[in-house]
């Protein structure tokens, strides 16, 4: 198969894959819409779970802090040597803007994910 075979058909499927997830965000938004419509259901009949013929709803509940006070939460996490309320991860940006600088950070690797971009081909 020819190198513009190749790129044709990965063309081919990148279309293919564009089409189902329209299809999935749609879906996504109707579910969104059905499940506000139950936790509705739910605070006025004071309940937290329900069963259906096929299947049983709960409600579940997470919750995912956000800093509010940046200068306050840095204050506590210095004071307090709580850096374990830190993600472990870098900052790609901030990282690439050092390298730009011609700043070198110190216990970093990189790992380089390769792939390739393949988009409509203009006409002639």
């Amino acid at each position: 198969m020819k190198l513009g075979q190749r790129i044709d058909e990965i063309y081919t499927l990148d279309q293919k894959i564009k089409a189902k997830e329209a299809v999935v965000a749609n879906l996504k938004r109707k579910r969104a819409k059905l499940e506000t419509k139950l936790l509705k259901g739910f605070a006025k009949e004071d309940i937290d779970g329900c069963k259906g013929a096929r299947g049983t709803a709960r409600i579940r509940r997470a919750e995912f802090p956000s800093i509010k006070d940046r200068r306050k939460f840095d204050q506590y996490v210095l004071k307090n040597k709580a850096l374990d309320l830190f993600q472990n991860r870098v900052s790609a940006s901030a990282w690439k803007s050092r390298l730009d600088e011609g700043e070198k950070v110190p216990g970093i690797s990189v790992f380089e994910r390769i792939g390739v971009t393949v988009t409509k081909r203009g006409s002639k």
